[in-house]
């Protein structure tokens, strides 16, 4: 019985010399500890994705023996422990995401090592102190938001958008000012990335409040146009934090959700607003997160943004999207629609991402 090359097995990519390069195991419900000893010995490899698993615990120091990996993708597990010292050795790497672990002390500023770095995604962990200065001339992608960083915004990382800082106790440009050279009530970051991307919301939190309790001292019942907003938002580390909005808003037969099959609406937009919401990644057009509602049910739930269309142009848009039907396409069950705000809901599908799901047996998109 001849035993079969690893070049064969599932997620192992080999060049024409049967030199493993690619190992790429993503949302596989894999778990437990990385074995040590295992990765150093594939001193060829160039891509490493074991991304949307359940790996916890340290990095393997044996990978430091894979000098030429380019690409190194383990986000969405349960890795814990400081950033390693050995990454830093990896000088080939070009692509590095840690983002949705359990990371914790600082940032290191031996980052600047990695002078190939066009992509550093290390939010959503535990990451605390200030942003060392990186100056990483390739690098286009950055994010370090959901933190426990404090601080000013290093200038050589200014050009960065504010999503990549945001859920910090950060301040300077492309955040507000740093008051007096101190960092003060930046939680608003987070506030920020689930309410609304956009000073007005910061108002209209504070009016919110001074509302909610007047309609408490009243006693009213509350009808669907009145909106009270509680989301609680879980970073990977299974903490949970929770952050109240509440809304009034008018009474308008528009604020609402709109359901695009014929199915009994089993939720309405004030329950997917109070359903504890767990972010799953950040893309060109929004951000994509697991809502998780009081009954049970699971939906996964793409706020938009820079999606700069009228509501006649989008509803007939989420008309012809919704009438689609393919086995392998995801398309909208329902929609809410605002000039400030524009939601898309789909269906839940387990283990791990649709990206993920691309690299398996079956092909998901998401329209």
């Amino acid at each position: 019985m001849t035993q079969s090359s690893p070049c064969s097995w599932l997620g192992v990519i080999c060049d024409d010399k049967g030199r493993v390069v690619a190992l790429k195991l993503p949302g596989k419900g894999l778990s437990g500890t990385i074995p040590s000893m295992t990765l150093g010995n594939l001193t060829h490899l160039t891509i490493l994705s074991l991304r949307f698993n359940g790996f916890l615990g340290a990095l393997p120091s044996d990978i430091v023996k894979c000098t030429n990996l380019r690409s190194l993708y383990l986000q969405s597990n349960h890795l814990s422990g400081n950033i390693p010292d050995f990454l830093f050795q990896l000088h080939n790497l070009v692509n590095l995401d840690l983002a949705m672990n359990q990371f914790s002390g600082g940032i290191p500023a031996q980052f600047n090592d990695l002078t190939r770095l066009v992509t550093l995604d290390i939010d959503d962990n535990r990451l605390e102190g200030p942003i060392p200065a990186l100056k990483l001339r390739h690098l286009k992608k950055f994010n370090v938001s959901f933190n426990r960083l404090n601080g000013s915004v290093p200038s050589s990382l200014m050009s960065f958008g504010t999503e990549s800082f945001l859920g910090n106790s950060l301040c300077g440009a492309p955040l507000a000012p740093c008051p007096g050279g101190r960092t003060s009530g930046l939680a608003l970051g987070l506030i920020i990335a689930i309410a609304s991307a956009s000073l007005a919301v910061f108002i209209l939190f504070h009016t919110a409040i001074f509302l909610f309790f007047c309609k408490k001292k009243s006693k009213r019942g509350g009808k669907f146009g009145e909106t009270n907003r509680r989301t609680t938002v879980e970073s990977s580390d299974s903490t949970s934090k929770e952050y109240s909005v509440t809304i009034i808003e008018p009474q308008k037969p528009k604020n609402r959700l709109v359901f695009l099959r014929d199915e009994k609406m089993c939720f309405g937009l004030e329950d997917l607003l109070r359903a504890s919401a767990e972010v799953l990644g950040n893309g060109s057009t929004g951000t994509t997160y697991k809502a998780v509602f009081e009954m049970g049910k699971v939906v996964v739930v793409k706020r938009l943004r820079g999606v700069d269309v009228g509501e006649r142009e989008f509803v007939n848009q989420m008309k012809i999207i919704g009438k689609m039907e393919h086995e392998n396409v995801a398309t909208p069950s329902a929609y809410y629609f605002s000039m400030d705000e524009k939601l898309l809901v789909y269906d839940y599908f387990p283990m791990g991402s649709l990206h993920g799901h691309l690299k398996g047996d079956v092909s998901i998109t998401l329209l």
